[in-house]
């Protein structure tokens, strides 16, 4: 008899946690097995949860003006139901999200399973090795990784029956799938008014929490506060997405959010969620947005050329070796692959910087090389190396545009935005007054010792940073030339296996390539357009990095607001025996 009681007890706890989320597929009805599958996501860490540490962070361009509300339901699929699988992650991620990125800028409603995305595809194109089995569960990063490298079928091609144990092949959808890319996907903060930024800029969210009772047996368009955990099943945590906000709903204002249990659950297959407690700690445990695969140059690379422009400067070679705990010497050149001179009243810029691999806002200046006519006098292809023509800026020297002179000595960290990124004059530590003539390299228009053989070469000590970083030469850093190709000109430096570069306390620990060991220049004459020779370091390994486009976008955003001032400041402050010089 008490055996059959908690039996009983047993199935009662199972039907209210479940009597919303029948199998969409009538040959795979629900059982008691299956029941903690219904959600899908395995939450943070352990052997196949999603590890924040290395998801790219997205970079914070400003949220702009934060409305008072703002619901994109109606770019959004009809409500979907993932029924008795744990699909949760490739409902929110596929159908939902990638439904909406295709849709966010047409006119109607995703109402055809032809616009719509296929959760199936998805799942079952997650690697088996990062997935539960017999469709039991998944985590966000593989599941947007196949997005990005496979992209995703529509629902009209492979519909979501006929799960079996979820571990088909996908191999005759693939054709389909591949016209349905994103670019890239990030993470953001689980804070109130970040989450509220995106939202406001009309962008998506994909978000992992974990559910109690309360959220479980939800029927109503009451606001959710809090939960209990009577129920809390071998996956408690699930996948969803929001689509938007309502500050006056509720006691503090509340999320929406869209799920996959059926229109029969929730407010029609929604739910608000009361924002104090959806950043608690307790509800909401990471967030995403994504990028779709829309390219505005129409070329594939992800950046705005100006094919009208008869300049080209190329990032064409780096080397950085040691010289001794954090002292190091960086060796580049670069290249005026273009039609056109690129004369020095542009006042551009090449910049060496380090990056952290997964949050591209930690990063700082190593070296800064700055070209321009502010400063001494002219030289010419023609007139040789003069000392008048380039060396070391003095940093009272440096001006802010309408702001005055720069006293290094009286710095205080802080600094006047100009009015227009235009006022910004020279902010380096090395001049240069050269124009960059075509068909030479950057260094040879300098030095005019050896068209081939001139380098630049530089020896720094690297600061006391620790993580994963990338090295990159950046040329034109501030994107004050338009170029025929935007692309290549960046020059990534990874560690010898084509990973990010471990550094702990400013020293590398990794064995970086060398000339040795890396030949990268093919030849020492690069046309117009043709690519760096490491412009990107996104490959099948590193999917979701940071691409070109996006440190460009950055430099240039923290240009204007006054950020990337600072930095420079910084580096000059701590870099007074800087000195460039040609190795040949």
């Amino acid at each position: 008899m008490k055996k059959l009681i908690n039996s009983l007890m047993l199935l009662s706890i199972i039907f209210s946690a479940t009597f919303f989320m029948q199998s969409c597929d009538p040959d795979n009805p629900v059982t008691p097995d299956q029941v903690d599958q219904a959600l899908g996501w395995f939450g943070l860490g352990g052997e196949n949860g999603d590890n924040l540490e290395s998801i790219e962070d997205d970079i914070n361009f400003g949220t702009g003006e934060i409305a008072e509300s703002i619901d994109f339901s109606n770019k959004f699929p009809p409500i979907g139901n993932q029924g008795s699988y744990g699909t949760c992650v490739a409902w929110a991620v596929g159908y939902n999200h990638k439904t909406y990125l295709e849709a966010a800028g047409g006119t109607s409603k995703p109402t055809s399973t032809s616009e719509q995305f296929s959760p199936k595809y998805l799942f079952w194109a997650v690697p088996s090795a990062s997935k539960g089995a017999d469709c039991n569960g998944t985590g966000f990063e593989p599941a947007y990784d196949v997005l990005i490298s496979k992209g995703i079928s529509t629902l009209a091609e492979t519909p979501y029956t006929n799960m079996g144990d979820c571990s088909g092949s996908v191999s005759s959808w693939d054709a389909n799938a591949e016209n349905h890319k994103i670019l890239s996907y990030r993470e953001i903060d689980v804070d109130k008014n970040t989450l509220k930024g995106y939202l406001s800029q009309r962008r998506a969210i994909s978000f992992g929490a974990k559910l109690g009772d309360e959220f479980m047996n939800a029927n109503s368009s009451d606001v959710l506060y809090s939960q209990s955990y009577g129920y809390t099943g071998q996956h408690a945590y699930h996948a969803m997405t929001l689509c938007g906000y309502d500050n006056n709903k509720g006691t503090n204002g509340a999320f929406r959010v869209v799920n996959s249990w059926g229109p029969s659950w929730g407010d029609n297959g929604y739910l608000w969620v009361d924002e104090e407690f959806f950043v608690s700690g307790d509800f909401c445990f990471c967030a995403f947005v994504a990028t779709d695969a829309s390219n505005p140059d129409g070329d594939g690379d992800g950046d705005v050329d100006d094919p009208n422009s008869g300049m080209d400067l190329t990032a064409w070679e780096l080397y950085d070796s040691d010289n001794g705990g954090r002292n190091r010497i960086a060796k580049y050149n670069a290249f005026n692959s273009g039609e056109d001179d690129v004369p020095a009243s542009k006042d551009w810029n090449i910049l060496y910087i380090y990056y952290d691999a997964y949050d591209a806002e930690n990063y700082g200046i190593i070296l800064y090389d700055y070209y321009s006519d502010d400063y001494g006098n002219q030289n010419n292809y023609w007139s040789g190396f003069d000392a008048n023509n380039n060396g070391t800026l003095d940093p009272g020297e440096n001006t802010l545009g309408n702001n005055g002179a720069f006293d290094i000595s009286s710095y205080d960290g802080t600094v006047t935005v100009p009015q227009h990124p235009s006022d910004v004059s020279a902010m380096g530590y090395w001049w240069n007054n050269v124009n960059s003539v075509s068909g030479n390299s950057i260094a040879y228009d300098i030095y005019h010792n050896d068209p081939v053989a001139d380098r630049f070469y530089w020896p720094y000590t690297m600061p006391e940073i620790t993580g994963f970083y990338y090295l990159v030469v950046i040329v034109d850093g501030f994107d004050d030339i338009s170029e025929s190709d935007e692309s290549n000109n960046y020059f990534y430096l990874t560690n010898t296996a084509g990973e990010p570069i471990h550094i702990i306390d400013g020293v590398i620990q990794d064995e970086l390539p060398s000339e040795e060991t890396k030949s990268w220049v093919k030849n020492m004459n690069p046309q117009m357009g043709d690519d760096s020779p490491m412009q990107t370091v996104k490959n099948e390994n590193n999917l979701n990095t940071y691409s070109p486009s996006e440190i460009r976008a950055m430099i240039v955003h923290q240009r204007e607001t006054g950020e990337l001032q600072n930095k420079v400041y910084e580096f000059i402050k701590n870099n007074k025996n800087v000195n460039k010089k040609t190795n040949n």
